[in-house]
């Protein structure tokens, strides 16, 4: 493994730097400093086993200079892939009541389109259109009309099957240069619609690249922009880096063709700007061990009264009495019809017209039940601010060769924690709330090209990520309040063709985990919520979830 490494980094290296020694004299500088580097590794491979992980990181970074300054002499600067899933997912749930509900078969495609255009060395293009949706329609067409409209959000809006459409996932300019303001430091700039989801740790069960932020406490799709800075070569930091992440969910404007004609103004009205800002920060990272750790504050969080949630129930509540007293009053005119029908006479015929002018009126009053349910619909509103701390430790390999086992492995470890700032119902309190969660996953070698994979993650009670992006059928598990364990095996059938199989169970301590940031985020034990539900006072909610997914993927 080791001289493979070594092997492979010089290779890339002394090709790369003769194709391009009378091109681009900056790579060919850097790729020269590498094989420096390499020479000197290799010399100290025989007592420091430690300088693995690093070999590897530099083939790495290596290949990829290569390959990039390949392509740009080549003018070969546009470039696609696909990612095309098709799955099957078994979805149980267990209600507060004891009953169930599930779908023992819903299929889905998910397609991602993804080009990059790279017009210089410093400067490129990437984006990423999305199709996720559901086999055929879902029987109720109501998906992507849903009531508060959670299903539309623009969080989520690529990880719901609902619709047939192609959507922007990613889509998002990246600059890169080797120094800044003349010294010796690494550092990116991006603008637009960056890759906020499967962040570390939650990219290995589908086995791709992690992208940021880290996912325990951010896994969203976001507008914005960031900026990072290498600091391994201005400080004693291996392999350390900062970022700083801005970001923006929701824009307080109103609609275009106001009839004021305030076109896109703000509305005064409405709940402010949703913006998020996040920093992390890379102490330590030799290819092999490394700690991340990741602060961020999201502004005027949003989620309903639950004052307007009792005058939304109770007009719900109207609208099913006038439903039902308009059924029993069309039921009553058919009868008399037919009354009437079989036995004409004044009689039967003046019970018919009364019958039907019951029904006309029924009628009447569910269509007014049904505009009063209507404009007692809660809004949203804004409750507070968040803030989310997290740290994470990864390793890609434990121990250094013990056996190959372990070599292949890889471990994440994380720990966070979340506080609210309320200035209204934050997770339906009007005090700060401190809540925390941990989570460790396992992604092991079984095999020749497969993977085996097994997680654990635990939230208390007033534990509150930004995960609704989660791949997932059933709720962010990172956001639960409760436990959640997980296992995948996934395996490279050909070159573009890959089978995965994953189960997951959730079992919650509490209500509100995928909820939004009102009192709908209320925290409530399941055992408390058995009981309101049994006399009446609450609705019934979902103390447990499993789902057991397989899949075919095609990327290439």
């Amino acid at each position: 493994m080791i001289k493979k490494s070594i092997i492979t980094l010089s290779a890339v290296a002394a090709l790369a730097t003769t194709s391009f020694a009378g091109g681009d004299s900056d790579i060919a500088a850097q790729l020269a400093a590498m094989k420096q580097e390499i020479a000197s590794l290799k010399s100290q491979l025989s007592t420091n086993t430690a300088s693995i992980a690093k070999v590897d990181k530099l083939a790495k970074k290596a290949t990829k200079k290569a390959n990039h300054a390949k392509m740009l002499a080549n003018n070969d600067n546009l470039k696609f892939s696909v990612d095309f899933r098709t799955a099957i997912d078994k979805i149980n749930y267990t209600m507060a009541d004891g009953t169930k509900k599930k779908n023992d078969g819903l299929m889905t495609n998910r397609l991602w389109l993804k080009a990059a255009y790279a017009p210089s060395e410093n400067v490129s293009f990437r984006s990423t259109l999305s199709y996720n949706k559901a086999y055929g329609d879902t029987a109720n067409h109501s998906q992507s009309n849903t009531t508060p409209g959670y299903a539309d959000f623009d969080w989520v809006t690529n990880e719901n099957a609902i619709g047939n459409e192609l959507k922007i996932k990613e889509a998002y300019w990246l600059y890169v240069n080797d120094t800044f303001l003349g010294n010796n430091v690494s550092w990116t700039a991006s603008v637009g619609r960056r890759p906020s989801t499967d962040g570390m740790g939650i990219n290995l069960r589908e086995d791709q690249d992690s992208k940021s932020p880290l996912a325990h406490t951010v896994n969203v799709e976001f507008d914005g922009a960031s900026f990072k800075f290498a600091l391994d070569k201005v400080t004693p930091l291996t392999g350390g880096w900062v970022k700083l992440c801005m970001g923006r969910g929701l824009t307080n404007a109103t609609k275009r063709f106001t009839q004021d004609g305030s076109d896109y103004s703000e509305d005064e009205t409405l709940h402010g700007n949703v913006d998020m800002v996040g920093f992390i920060f890379v102490p330590y990272d030799d290819g092999q061990y490394s700690v991340n750790t990741q602060y961020s504050v999201a502004k005027n969080m949003i989620g309903f009264d639950q004052m307007d949630m009792n005058i939304a129930g109770a007009a719900a509540v109207g609208v099913s009495t006038a439903s039902t007293a308009n059924t029993t009053a069309i039921a009553a005119a058919n009868a008399a019809a037919a009354a009437y029908a079989a036995a004409p006479s004044p009689t039967t015929g003046g019970a018919y017209q009364t019958a039907i002018g019951a029904a006309v009126t029924a009628a009447s009053n569910l269509a007014t039940a049904q505009d009063a349910a209507r404009a007692a619909a809660p809004v949203f509103k804004d409750q507070g601010d968040l803030k989310l701390a997290n740290v994470v430790f990864k390793a890609n390999g434990i121990g250094n060769e013990i056996n190959d086992f372990l070599d292949n492995t890889t471990l994440v470890a994380s720990w966070a924690q979340s506080q609210t700032v309320s200035n209204g119902q934050m997770l339906g309190s009007a005090d700060n709330q401190t809540g925390h969660s941990e989570w460790v996953a396992l992604n092991m070698p079984a095999g020749d090209d497969a993977r085996f994979g097994i997680e654990w993650n635990q939230g208390s009670k007033y534990w509150r990520s930004v995960t609704y992006g989660e791949d997932t059928m059933i709720g962010s598990k990172l956001a639960a309040r409760g436990s959640a364990v997980e296992a995948y095996y996934n395996r490279n059938l050909t070159k573009a063709l890959s089978m995965s199989l994953r189960a997951t169970k959730i079992d919650y301590d509490y209500t509100g985990s995928n909820g939004f940031f009102g009192s709908d985020g209320t925290p409530i034990t399941i055992a408390a919520a058995k009981a309101a539900y049994a006399a009446g006072t609450g609705g019934n909610v979902v103390e447990s979830a499993k789902d057991i997914r397989f899949a075919i993927n095609y990327r290439y």
